[in-house]
């Protein structure tokens, strides 16, 4: 990742790939990102061929594919972000009668709960850089 910290993961390799290729590239990333380690990351190998014709896309077909999916601390930069973009909306009262009112909605209440919850959430992300 660019920003923050790596806190766990998984790589899927299709194809022509082998179980020591595949471990040598997790590796690979646990000796070039900044990460902590105790998190899970996990790895599959499945030696199907990729699902998906790459020659939609202009490119050359290929025997093996990689995805990754990771959760990262910069998560918390975005929360904070959405946090913060939702209470100017909020104290604006924008949109306010698509969620209380007549349509049976949310309770104001609701609505600085979940904004704890979000809060509580920047923590965490926070607390697991350090």
């Amino acid at each position: 990742p660019g920003t923050g910290r790596l806190l766990g993961g998984f790589l899927q390799y299709r194809g022509d790939v082998s179980e020591g290729i595949a471990n040598l590239g997790l590796q690979r990333i646990k000796d070039t990102v900044q990460a902590n380690w105790g998190s899970v990351f996990k790895m599959a190998v499945s030696h199907q061929s990729p699902l998906h014709s790459m020659e939609q896309n202009g490119l050359e077909p290929t025997e093996r594919s990689l995805t990754m999916l990771s959760n990262t601390s910069a998560v918390a930069g975005l929360m904070v972000n959405i946090r913060t973009a939702a209470r100017k909306l909020y104290n604006k009262r924008a949109f306010w009668h698509h969620y209380c009112g007549h349509h049976g909605g949310d309770e104001e209440g609701q609505f600085n709960e979940a904004e704890e919850d979000v809060r509580a959430f920047e923590e965490m992300y926070k607390e697991a850089t350090i």
